[in-house]
């Protein structure tokens, strides 16, 4: 059974917790390395500042960050399933898994340069540097998996992919969304909706686009029937009461970045989306 489009919000949503909660540990992981860098005195010199700067730089390669690597894979792959993730998230999570995988060497790295000085019990020695190992061995996995999934963003365009900005307006309250290409509005929207008739669709000049699902797959198909005043109407009345701000009222194309950003920030908690604004620029960069 296709999967609910609430269902692939919630999962995007996770997706975008666990990346941004693995970022900010490598962030702080990464800024705490260089401030114990610059921190050294007589007594905290040689061999010992090493082994103090690589466990500061290491701290995000521990059990958590393996953890948070390995569900964020998860994660991806879950969602891959339904054509439902993006080629810039996937490659914010290669970036993440990798960098936690390095963080992880780096992590086992400091406690034997540490070890030559404190002369740690040798099964002791064995446990840390066995763990760091199993925590290697489950990024690779993880990036192992990533670097087999279909990039959607990377098939040929269809002939339907002509027109590459579509609104979808729900049929029972109102909302609408914009999507800057049909394959976007196919990993965004189930199949189980298209079925349902849940939405209506139109191209930026007002025409009636057919949606159809076949075997969990979507094709967009633009008639010619012009419904302009129907989708200026649906845009104005979701603007005003979403409190928009537009350019240009009248020219529907003016509509679409801003319903894109509400939607993107409709997948975040509220105290959580000044992170998914940023998240969303750094998304717009790799694209």
């Amino acid at each position: 059974m296709p999967a609910a489009e609430p269902d692939l919000r919630i999962g995007r949503l996770a997706l975008a917790a666990l990346l941004v909660g693995a970022t900010i540990r490598i962030v702080a992981a990464v800024i705490g390395g260089f401030i114990a860098l610059g921190e050294h005195n007589d007594f905290n010199v040689g061999r010992l500042h090493v082994g103090e700067v690589l466990n500061a730089f290491g701290t995000a390669g521990d059990g958590v960050g393996a953890l948070l690597a390995a569900a964020v894979v998860a994660a991806v792959w879950a969602l891959s399933r339904h054509g439902a993730v993006s080629r810039a998230t996937t490659a914010w999570a290669r970036v993440v898994v990798t960098v936690t995988a390095v963080l992880t060497v780096v992590s086992a790295a400091s406690v034997v340069v540490l070890d030559v000085d404190n002369n740690r019990i040798t099964y002791e020695l064995t446990v840390v540097i066995g763990f760091a190992v199993a925590y290697l061995v489950v990024c690779l996995g993880g990036l192992l998996v990533l670097s087999g999934l279909r990039d959607v963003d990377a098939e040929p365009l269809d002939p339907d992919e002509l027109e590459p900005l579509l609104f979808a307006v729900d049929r029972g309250n109102g909302e609408v969304f914009a999507f800057f290409s049909f394959a976007q509005a196919r990993r965004t929207i189930s199949s189980y909706s298209v079925e349902e008739n849940e939405y209506a669709f139109y191209t930026d000049e007002g025409r009636v686009v057919d949606a159809s699902a076949h075997e969990l797959v979507i094709r967009f198909t633009p008639t010619e029937e012009d419904r302009r005043e129907d989708l200026m109407r649906a845009l104005r009345e979701f603007a005003r009461t979403k409190e928009l701000t537009v350019e240009d009222p009248q020219d529907p194309t003016s509509y679409a970045v801003p319903i894109a950003d509400w939607q993107w920030l409709e997948l975040w908690p509220g105290w959580m989306r000044p992170i998914g604004r940023l998240v969303r620029r750094i998304q717009d960069s790799a694209t």
